[in-house]
Order: structure tokens, then sequence, then C-alpha cells
């Protein structure tokens, strides 16, 4: 990408921005000339250890290959309590679907993202997903919003 199509992102992001303080960290962040890099925020991931996630069961888990793919999903959750531990059970609900009604090893995501922008460590990326249908999963690193 070239340095004026960053540019050119980070002005939509700000526009679509409808967080105000997220707005004016966008804002901030953009580049003043051309040629000049886009800054990012350092991103923070909650480990699994913060929505108590349950362990594995490693037997029911496939390694990862290499990565060449990744997929962005949606739960399709409401979310009215955007609280750290709110986020953190429906976390626990979404593991608890998974391993019990699907037979998944784990939580089939690998990142999970919050309505209020927390990232949440999933499945470890040591493993493959269970996001995706069958071979899908192979090599892809599986994101809910």
């Amino acid at each position: 990408m070239t340095c004026r199509e960053q540019r050119v992102h980070a002005e939509r992001a700000t526009e679509l921005a409808i967080d105000f303080d997220l707005g004016q960290l966008l804002a901030a962040k953009a580049p003043a000339v051309e040629g000049a890099p886009v800054a990012s925020p350092q991103l923070v991931v909650q480990p699994r250890s913060a929505w108590k996630a349950r362990a594995p069961d490693r037997s029911n888990v496939e390694p990862m290959t290499t990565v060449h793919r990744l997929t962005i999903h949606h739960s399709a959750m409401p979310f009215y309590d955007t609280t750290p531990t709110t986020c953190a059970a429906q976390l626990q609900v979404i593991q608890r679907d998974h391993m019990q009604n699907r037979g998944y090893g784990d939580i089939g995501y690998h990142y999970l993202i919050d309505p209020s922008g927390r990232i949440w460590q999933g499945r470890d990326l040591r493993f493959q997903g269970a996001h995706a249908s069958g071979s899908n999963n192979v090599g892809n690193v599986g994101i809910c919003l």
C-alpha cells in the first residue's frame, strides 16, 4: 500500500469513527505529509486467563500450518453491556457452545474483538481454528467481532 493510500484509509477511518475519543486518536495519528508512515496504537490482547477460558481438549485440535489467510466473523450476539466482565462471560458462552454443542476442541476463533474494541485471545495460534467450514480452517486465523 502506498503512503497516499495509507493516508486516505486513515482519513476515512477518522471520518467513520463513531466513538469521539477514537476519532480524536485517529485524527492525531493521521500522517500530515505525503510519505509519512501511518502510526498505529499499540495493541493489547487480553489473555485467555482474563476471561477464564476452559482448557482446550488437546486431543481434539490440529497443529496450525503456515498461515496464509484470515477470516473475520460476526458473532451476531447482542451486547448491551460492554464491561470487561460481561464480555468475558460472553466469550465463555461462545467457548461452551463450541466445545459442548459443536464438538470443537476449544473456542473456534483465535481472536475476538468486543464492541468496546478490546481484543481477547481465543484459541492458541499453534492450533488450527474451527471457524470456517472443513479444510477452510487450514492455515486460517479466525477473528470474531
